[in-house]
């Protein structure tokens, strides 16, 4: 079986958490990005750390990631065509992870001959309920796998939203992006302030968001310094996959 050839993994610094009252069920990597060819395989390690004082008793499973009307849901394995979750293989299908303990689980994944499918999340379901606080519940966590087959990619950004600042809140900024393309992307940015004269006031960052095809999303940022009154320029940019969108809008400060 060929092997998927991992040209770029990216793992978020923050593991994925589901949290209980005197605790946290922690996976790690909370995000795989993945790049190779249909018929191609991954095999990759996920962490889960019971940092509970209740044992923490599951069953693993892999799900699809699919875009309707713009937003992900989940599709369990074998629903769509050209899933990739069904092609899971985890060397483990359930466990018990200890109060205090960490369990290495693997997942052997494939991508289909012809998919539109872009990603997966292997899932741990809680199968016993732990106590958070006074409710019993059951804790379901999960690690997002994300496949690019190709080079098409694009990103349709729109208009700049600009909300002024207020005595109560700093000034926003926002547009709404589309992910137009084949891949998933990972969208990341700054907003820069300008005054009348075109001089640089300052700038705020853009936290990164991820976007999986036909995904719409609103990117924010809040300038945190004050300003004064007057007429600003804001520029908005955002990299991603080495290409750039830059939309501009305005901003009085009464």
């Amino acid at each position: 079986m060929k092997r998927l050839l991992i040209i770029f993994l990216f793992t978020v610094a923050a593991s994925a958490q589901a949290k209980v009252h005197d605790g946290a069920l922690t996976l790690s990597p909370a995000v795989i990005t993945l790049r190779g060819a249909s018929g191609q395989s991954t095999t990759q390690v996920v962490r889960l750390t019971n940092g509970t004082s209740q044992d923490f008793a599951f069953d693993v499973t892999a799900e699809d990631v699919i875009v309707r009307d713009g937003k992900r849901v989940m599709s369990k394995a074998g629903q769509i065509a050209g899933s990739i979750a069904t092609t899971a293989a985890f060397s483990q299908r359930s466990g018990v992870v200890h109060a205090g303990d960490t369990m290495a689980m693997t997942v052997t994944l494939t991508l289909p001959p012809s998919t539109d499918c872009r990603a997966v999340v292997v899932l741990f379901r809680g199968t016993r309920k732990l106590m958070n606080g006074p409710l019993p519940v059951l804790a379901n966590i999960g690690t997002l796998l994300t496949f690019a087959i190709s080079d098409d990619v694009s990103l349709d950004a729109g208009a700049v939203a600009v909300t002024p600042p207020s005595s109560s809140a700093n000034a926003s900024i926002s547009n709404v992006c589309i992910n137009n393309g084949r891949e998933p992307v990972v969208a990341r940015g700054v907003v820069a302030i300008l005054d009348s004269r075109g001089t640089l006031v300052g700038r705020a960052p853009i936290e990164p968001r991820r976007l999986l095809p036909s995904e719409r999303a609103v990117i924010r940022a809040e300038y945190p310094s004050d300003l004064a009154p007057g007429r600003y320029a804001v520029l908005l940019t955002l990299g991603y996959e080495g290409k750039t969108v830059v939309q501009r809008g305005d901003l009085v400060v009464p």
